[in-house]
């Protein structure tokens, strides 16, 4: 503890001030507390609303509640899409577009060589046909001229 003797007046005094000055702001502040808890200042609080402004705001909790609890048919919420995942699904969007074109392009090439390969085989068959036509026809001949 101090010793009071080794100080001067000065400091005694300064001491006992300083320690009045204190007990003063303490008790204040103290009884400040207690005022406020006790009886709230209706200048700064926000909670005079009348009971159609809390219907309103409960009604619009409830709304938003609606909004965040909906979930697609993978469990994820709708309102929710990360930017991630959004341009993930553009870029499938943009490879099946690709892909598509080039489908369409294989069919035309398809259909281009099976058309082709309709002439080949019907002048391959008229061939044949005369061919055999040909080959009756002097078969009879000869047989006839013997």
């Amino acid at each position: 503890m101090l010793d009071v003797a080794s100080l001067g007046a000065g400091a005694v005094v300064a001491l006992l001030i300083l320690s009045t000055v204190f007990a003063f702001l303490l008790k204040w502040q103290k009884t400040k507390y207690q005022t406020q808890l006790q009886q709230p200042d209706k200048s700064k609080s926000n909670l005079s609303l009348s009971p159609d402004d809390l219907k309103k705001m409960f009604n619009w909790t409830q709304e938003m509640y609606l909004w965040h609890n909906k979930m697609d048919e993978d469990g994820v919420p709708v309102w929710y899409v990360s930017r991630a995942h959004l341009r993930a699904l553009q870029e499938i969007q943009k490879t099946l577009a690709a892909l598509q074109m080039i489908s369409e392009a294989q069919i035309r090439l398809l259909e281009k060589i099976d058309d082709r390969l309709a002439d080949q085989r019907r002048v391959y068959l008229e061939d044949r046909m005369s061919d055999i036509n040909v080959e009756k026809i002097e078969s009879r001949i000869k047989s006839v001229s013997k």
